[in-house]
């Protein structure tokens, strides 16, 4: 190694070689180099079988997190995850989403809604952006993982997202009261034993087509939804998460078929209704269209992490927490999504991975002025 060489260009370089040694060589040892270097081929090889053996278990171990990352459509990249975290958290949109490289996913749906929203307002979604930090993140972990610069196992857990992301307050929040025991013999069964509550919601939801067309005639008259409508629907969206909790192990108890609010232990809080503008009511499906496209790809997340966590918690009977509040994320932005939809609140959606309120700086809580979509995302 040049000792002249400039300090920074070296400490930028992870993998360098340096070179401690003069010019001369020995001639007898030139001559039998080949045959001195046997013992060192030997060697070579042995650690090269060994190193193949620790990559392929390491593989078999990453498996789970590669099948999360993939769909939370983040490629695996061995980049740390702070390297991800500083592109969001610097304000740079642009480079956050040159870095997701999957075509399909949460990553890739967030990236192609916010491309419209960016493009119309010169401005990207606070949340949608969070939501692709979260996703380059873990796939920089599941990297890492998978190549051996870490013996850390990437975590799912939103709740240890950076300080980039913020999640302000909104009219439909997760409430999460419950633990992470999963007896065995209700995980082996829980299909079955949710049965009941399919039929249940098929019903339910037959009612609520015609409930929510009666709603969205009402709101338009009076500029709100009216407040027996405005309970039942919400009873509605809080019975469907309940259920999906349970089906998918975020929840433990089986659940109740009222939908009343603290009834379960994973949750949705609901505002009581309040005036809406009847411009974003006259066309609220179209203006839901765009969170149902990230709902859709949270709800494919929740289904893997269902698959994932059904063999874990046969074996420990329990449920990780990360999984678990990851799980919990997408069902709030579903409950926000259909609630939303139903006229239940006139905020949209927020796509945040995190599950608690920060208090963040007070520019960070600026709504987007426009007259149709709001606090968006």
């Amino acid at each position: 190694m040049r000792e002249n060489a400039p300090m920074a260009t070296i400490e930028q370089r992870p993998v360098r070689l340096v070179v401690r040694d003069d010019l001369a060589r020995s001639r007898l040892t030139v001559f039998f180099r080949l045959f001195l270097a046997i013992p060192l081929f030997v060697w070579l090889a042995l650690r090269g079988i060994a190193a193949g053996i620790v990559g392929f278990f390491r593989l078999v171990l990453a498996l789970p997190a590669i099948v999360v990352a993939t769909t939370l459509g983040a490629g695996l990249t061995s980049g740390s995850p702070s390297q991800s975290s500083w592109s969001a958290s610097s304000g740079h949109e642009e480079a956050l989403w040159w870095n997701v490289y999957s075509f399909g996913g949460v990553a890739a749906a967030a990236a192609v809604v916010a491309w419209f929203f960016t493009v119309a307002l010169g401005r990207a979604p606070r949340g949608l952006r969070d939501l692709a930090a979260y996703a380059v993140g873990y796939g920089a972990q599941a990297g890492a993982y998978l190549f051996l610069l870490t013996p850390r196992y990437p975590t799912s857990d939103p709740e240890l997202a950076e300080a980039y992301s913020d999640l302000p307050e909104h009219p439909v929040r997760a409430v999460v009261d419950d633990d992470l025991a999963r007896p065995r013999l209700t995980v082996l069964f829980r299909f079955f034993l949710a049965i009941p509550h399919f039929v249940w919601i098929f019903l339910w939801s037959i009612a609520v087509v015609f409930v929510a067309f009666v709603g969205w005639i009402a709101a338009l008259v009076l500029g709100r939804l009216p407040d027996p409508l405005h309970r039942f629907l919400a009873a509605y969206i809080r019975y469907a998460t309940h259920l999906v909790a349970f089906v998918y192990l975020v929840g433990r108890r089986f659940p109740g078929f009222t939908g009343r609010e603290g009834s379960y232990g994973v949750d949705l809080a609901i505002d009581p209704p309040a005036p809406q503008r009847r411009l974003t009511i006259l066309f609220r499906f179209f203006l839901a269209l765009p969170a149902f496209i990230v709902a859709s790809a949270l709800g494919g997340v929740a289904f893997v992490l269902a698959l994932l966590v059904w063999w874990y918690a046969l074996v420990t009977a329990r449920m990780p927490e990360g999984m678990r509040n990851l799980g919990v994320t997408c069902l709030r932005y579903a409950g926000q999504t259909y609630a939303y939809a139903m006229l239940v609140t006139d905020r949209y959606p927020y796509a945040t991975p995190v599950l608690r309120q920060t208090q963040p700086e007070p520019e960070e809580l600026v709504d987007f002025p426009t007259p149709v979509l709001g606090d968006t995302f």
